[in-house]
């Protein structure tokens, strides 16, 4: 005598489809439901993302904003340090901004190039 094992694996928002024209077959129309229960779901998961990823965008063009201002602010600082003749105070501020923004933009490249790798 011969056995037949069979075994099925199924995974995903909905039930497997044998499973499904189960429920079909015992309460009409409830495939129906629960595919529009999966549809919704999914549209509610996306707009979360979306949401997710605008307010990233937000915080991240405020960053940058406030960024800029302050750079703007060390470098004309140096240059009236530069005009008043404190050339060493002046060096130093300029160096002290230069090497900040230089900083962040290569400590952002690398987090950047991190979180592009992970995905």
């Amino acid at each position: 005598m011969t056995s037949v094992e069979r075994q099925e694996s199924f995974s995903g928002p909905l039930p497997h489809p044998g499973i499904l024209k189960m429920y079909e077959d015992i309460i009409p129309g409830s495939a129906d439901r629960l595919m529009s229960m999966a549809e919704n779901n999914q549209r509610l998961q996306a707009d979360v993302i979306n949401r997710e990823q605008r307010h990233n965008n937000r915080y991240y063009f405020i960053g940058l904003c406030f960024a800029f201002i302050l750079a703007l602010i060390g470098i004309c600082g140096s240059i009236v340090l530069f005009y008043n003749g404190k050339t060493k105070e002046g060096t130093a501020v300029l160096g002290g901004t230069l090497s900040t923004i230089i900083g962040s933009f290569i400590y952002g490249n690398k987090r950047n190039n991190k979180k592009e790798n992970k995905q």
